[in-house]
């Protein structure tokens, strides 16, 4: 067993929802815990990392094809096996159903990632501090989040349609959440570094992606391996060739 710690740091507002709403306060709120403490689902991060590496590979095969095809198979071993090739052709026939199952599999793969939240030095003080009564579950997700407000416009009238006004919880920017991954053996350098460079690809994460939210940087930790500058360059070189 492996482990690493991803982390992300939000550069915008960020919406880690989970499609909850609460009457009169957002018609978007975010996830969190009995403290309210937020956090993100690992099912949902390790989907969207995958969604990076398989982005890298299709840009790849337009230089280096035997490259390329190397990659998806790690792709495989490290996510779990796919329902679509690269050029979008389906493999197997699923139901709707089916594939949303499948991509929120933790099982597929030999990486399981952990949900993400604050650091756990972090976490522990705040449980400690409610748990005393020297601050309430209220003041921890209002502390760590602001309402925003948006609105659909008629594009005739160039005024806000009647009934369209939503209002949404999103986490405040420069708040840094952390992530445990575990693989189940120890990973090759071409595993790691495809990896790594997935990661750091991933830029938007959460909901409302196109809509200017969710913008973050992400980067991996090792306990035990020395991932320096130079060496996580080396890793990514050899990965995109």
């Amino acid at each position: 067993m492996e482990k690493y710690t991803l982390k992300i740091k939000l550069l915008s507002d960020t919406i880690f929802s989970g499609g909850e709403s609460i009457v009169s306060i957002s018609d978007i709120d975010e996830l969190y815990d009995e403290y309210k403490i937020p956090y993100y689902k690992g099912k949902s991060i390790k989907g969207n990392v995958r969604e990076s590496a398989e982005l890298i590979i299709e840009n790849q095969r337009a230089f280096d094809k035997e490259k390329a095809k190397q990659n998806e198979e790690i792709v495989k071993t490290l996510f779990g096996k796919k329902f679509y090739s690269i050029q979008g052709i389906k493999e197997q026939r699923y139901t709707e159903d089916e594939e949303e199952q499948y991509r929120d599999n933790q099982t597929q793969g030999i990486l399981k990632f952990e949900n993400a939240s604050l650091e756990e030095d972090v976490k522990e003080n705040l449980i400690y501090m409610v748990d005393r009564g020297d601050i309430t579950k209220e003041e921890i997700i209002n502390s760590l989040t602001d309402i925003r407000y948006a609105t659909k416009i008629d594009k005739k009238s160039g005024t806000a349609e009647t009934g369209s006004l939503r209002s949404m919880r999103v986490l405040n920017r420069d708040i840094t959440f952390y992530a445990n991954i575990y693989s189940e053996r120890n990973l090759t350098d071409d595993e790691l570094g495809l990896l790594i460079c997935a990661i750091k690809t991933t830029r938007h994460l959460g909901t409302l992606r196109s809509r200017g939210k969710g913008h973050v940087e992400c980067s991996l930790i090792s306990e035990n391996r020395n991932l320096n500058d130079k060496k996580i360059n080396k890793l990514i070189e050899k990965v995109v060739g």
